[in-house]
């Protein structure tokens, strides 16, 4: 229940804030939110190299932005990612482009690795590896 203003019995206005970058309320993109990792401490390097897969479901983050504009803008999802205007790899040697699956809820993503697996993303935005 909200609590009163005393003298007007109308709601008072909410008191809630979060830390968030200037322009974006990443409260609500949980997939801007980055990577923590708990380690050891001592004298060890930390830095690790980012992953094909971690590469594969950043880059399909961004054609699951670009098809949700074209949604908008069109009303449909894209069939492919020439539709999408979704040029050269944005990252080298990342296989590319992915390949459009339309679904009875949306769409389907995906990007075969070079280890077989595939990355996948879907029109809720969730994302996973299969093997």
């Amino acid at each position: 229940m909200k609590e009163l203003d005393p003298e007007t019995g109308e709601p008072l206005e909410e008191d809630n804030w979060v830390w968030s970058p200037q322009g974006l309320i990443a409260m609500h993109y949980p997939e801007m939110w980055g990577i923590v990792e708990f380690v050891g401490t001592g004298a060890e390097d930390l830095a690790r190299d980012v992953t094909e897969s971690e590469r594969a479901l950043w880059a399909l983050r961004h054609a699951y932005y670009r098809q949700r504009e074209h949604a908008v803008g069109h009303g449909s999802w894209a069939r492919d990612a020439a539709e999408l205007g979704l040029g050269s790899p944005p990252y080298p040697g990342l296989p590319w482009p992915p390949a459009f699956s339309l679904t009875p809820s949306g769409f389907e993503a995906t990007l075969t690795l070079r280890d077989g697996s595939v990355a996948h993303i879907a029109e809720d935005g969730r994302s996973w590896i299969s093997d």
